[in-house]
């Protein structure tokens, strides 16, 4: 049990596959939870094919690409910290710059990914100085919850 929570006691940037590998896991369950809601709510389709096709359709294309953007973040974060030999809100402006880009990208606009990066790197720059979270953490010296 001790094993889940390592991540948030570690040093930051000497795993990066693992961190990419927990950050696109993390962003595949955001996008299947938002791939559920939007399949929900679209409109039915005018097909001989049930209608669970095109939702598990709607589904998937969200996991997969939360799934690559929260990667790219975790990427990012983890190979500037190594660079840099420490975590601090620059690193992780210029992770969300990186998400926010493939993020808009999504859209073919340069206008939309430009905006995207300004304005996720500025969050997560200032979530990184601020330390304001809503991932549960635990001290080094506890093994329990706060």
């Amino acid at each position: 049990m001790a094993e889940s929570f390592d991540r948030y006691t570690e040093d930051h940037g000497a795993d990066c596959f693992k961190e990419t590998l927990q950050w696109g896991t993390g962003g595949a369950i955001a996008g299947a939870l938002w791939g559920t809601a939007e399949a929900a709510f679209m409109e039915p389709v005018k097909t001989a094919m049930p209608l669970i096709v095109p939702a598990l359709g709607i589904v998937a294309k969200n996991t997969v690409f939360y799934a690559s953007v929260a990667g790219v973040f975790g990427a990012t974060s983890c190979a500037v910290s190594g660079l840099r030999d420490k975590d601090d809100y620059v690193g992780r402006g210029i992770a969300g710059c990186a998400a926010g880009l493939a993020f808009g990208l999504k859209s073919g606009r340069w206008s939309v990914a430009c905006g995207m990066c300004a304005g996720l790197g500025l969050i997560a720059a200032v979530q990184k100085h601020t330390g304001v979270s809503f991932i549960p953490t635990r001290s080094k010296q506890s093994k329990e919850y706060p």
